[in-house]
């Protein structure tokens, strides 16, 4: 078997459901490539709604915003719960009672450095939402998500350190030419954006791996 180091970047927002999809399908994925390649995944941030209000806006209000009528933003949430569905997660829009500014959720995951902590924290935060319908915007509920993967509360505290690295990761998807997510990067280079099958995400990875690898 042959083993390569490599380290994948996705960029997402935590309130997307295709980046939800996506995860799945590319931990589908791994499970394959991981028996040829050793692959560290990394999550960048992306905001869905750079100009949401700190506290996040009321979810009819916000559909009404975005889609223009509840009834556009039922019909495209539906396809997009029967996707989910057919892929086996839960997922329950109806629960969601208010669209959160996701800066706090990013600045959370970049403050954890072990690759492992950031996957696990992003499965939490997508559960959180999509299954739960918390408001991941809220101190408080990222205050009992940091306790249940044991994290400090220094992950947590105003740092400007970690407000500079989300901006940063920010800059760098808007320059990679990143409109919509997940956007997947390896090795500087943006691979494909989008909740592709797991079969073509195995098959893009290892492609890339394979002619930019180091």
């Amino acid at each position: 078997m042959s083993v390569y180091n490599h380290q994948l970047t996705v960029i997402s927002d935590v309130i997307c459901p295709w980046c939800y999809i996506g995860k799945n399908r590319l931990d589908i994925a791994l499970k394959k490539l991981r028996q040829d390649y050793d692959v560290q995944v990394v999550w960048q941030a992306f905001e869905l709604n750079p100009t949401m209000p700190i506290d996040g806006m009321e979810r009819k209000a916000y559909l009404e915003y975005k889609f223009g009528s509840q009834p556009t933003a039922k019909k495209i949430y539906k396809n997009i719960e029967n996707v989910a569905v057919e892929d086996g997660l839960k997922i329950a829009f109806d629960r969601i009672q208010k669209t959160p500014n996701t800066r706090q959720s990013h600045k959370l995951i970049a403050s954890l450095k072990c690759p492992v902590k950031q996957n696990e924290l992003i499965d939490i935060l997508f559960e959180a939402y999509f299954i739960h319908g918390k408001d991941i915007g809220d101190k408080k509920v990222l205050t009992a998500i940091a306790r249940e993967l044991q994290l400090s509360q220094d992950s947590l505290d105003s740092n400007d350190a970690i407000d500079a690295l989300v901006v940063s990761q920010e800059e760098r998807a808007e320059e990679l030419g990143v409109t919509g997510v997940p956007a997947f990067v390896y090795n500087g280079r943006l691979l494909f954006s989008g909740a592709q099958s797991p079969e073509t995400i195995y098959l893009a990875l290892k492609q890339a791996f394979v002619r930019f690898g180091t």
